[in-house]
């Protein structure tokens, strides 16, 4: 059997990569699926060269006067995902520093690495030095992988951070779809045609919303996707990073590093989020012990700031105001 599992892998996963290309081939001749977004490709901040490359980032106010939140997106996101509360936050009188991942919007892909927690938690930490941003300690705000890469960040380097607010953290068990299994093949993930990415991508991103597609917020989230797969178009390192990501990033095994950490945690999670799923609530409350304080968003799947910005907003303001 352990010649054969190989096999049926490649077997699996090329039959699934052909029944994909005949999928969106049919659906796309009854109706037209979204899979050529808009142009968002206009930058808005500002590069910076570290060590593997040029990040993008926006910093709004002085963080040697102000207290400093920084913002670490998700998966798919680019900095453009958190700027409604970046300018809410900034409003409020807090500095705040905002970044496209590697890979992501305007950001640099490295070549030949791996997309692991060390390559993010570099680059957060190079960015924070190279913008003499780490006089005080900062307030990460982390949403699904931006929570994990937080957390991690906030263990190797507690003297730089003050408190973490979580949104949708990922980094516990999850149940791995055959698209993720697939994805993780070698050469598949590379192969597989644009078309097919984006479609897999837009419905990805209505499993975040609790509703579905029948979601009242289903055109917000829409916009939002356009928004996210438009980067495919404007940074070739898009699709790679995120394939690297999912390959190489722990991304269910960090029960480790919540339970270590050492500073005050606020948990945000969506009642009926699925991709990192809410059953998670409970251990990650006896991963944070006293440390940590989980706020149930109700209404809301993983897509917190589409389904109910409102509450998660709110409790974002009144956590950093305490």
């Amino acid at each position: 059997s352990d010649l054969m599992d190989p096999c049926l892998w490649w077997f699996f996963g090329g039959a699934a990569v052909v029944s994909s290309l005949i999928y969106v081939k049919l659906v796309t001749k009854k109706r037209n699926l979204p899979v050529e977004p808009l142009d968002f490709s206009e930058n808005r901040g500002t590069r910076i060269r570290l060590s593997e490359g040029y990040t993008n980032y926006v910093l709004r106010g002085n963080p040697s006067k102000q207290h400093l939140v920084v913002f670490v997106n998700g998966l798919l996101s680019s900095l453009y995902s958190m700027e409604h509360l970046e300018i809410e936050l900034s409003s409020l009188g807090y500095a705040v520093l905002n970044f496209d991942l590697w890979g992501r919007g305007h950001s640099d892909g490295p070549k030949d690495v791996d997309y692991t927690e060390d390559l993010y938690v570099s680059q957060l930490a190079q960015l924070l030095f190279a913008l003499d941003a780490k006089q005080k300690p900062v307030t990460l705000i982390g949403v699904s992988l931006g929570g994990a890469i937080s957390a991690t960040f906030a263990s190797r380097y507690p003297q730089h951070v003050k408190d973490l607010i979580l949104c949708g953290p990922a980094g516990l068990p999850v149940h791995e779809s055959l698209t993720k299994r697939i994805s993780e093949l070698p050469i598949v993930g590379e192969i597989i045609p644009s078309s097919v990415i984006r479609h897999s991508l837009i419905q990805f991103g209505f499993t975040s919303l609790a509703q579905g597609k029948q979601s009242p917020h289903y055109k917000a989230m829409a916009d939002n996707l356009e928004v996210m797969i438009s980067q495919m178009d404007y940074n070739p390192s898009f699709w790679p990073a995120v394939l690297s990501t999912v390959r190489h990033f722990n991304l269910s095994k960090m029960e480790s590093t919540y339970a270590s950490l050492p500073c005050p945690v606020l948990v945000l999670w969506g009642r009926h989020d699925a991709v990192c799923p809410y059953r998670n609530v409970i251990h990650m409350t006896s991963l944070l012990g006293e440390n940590g304080s989980i706020v149930t968003i109700e209404n809301a799947g993983h897509a917190l700031f589409v389904e109910n910005r409102a509450d998660t907003v709110g409790e974002i303001r009144k956590y950093l105001a305490r």
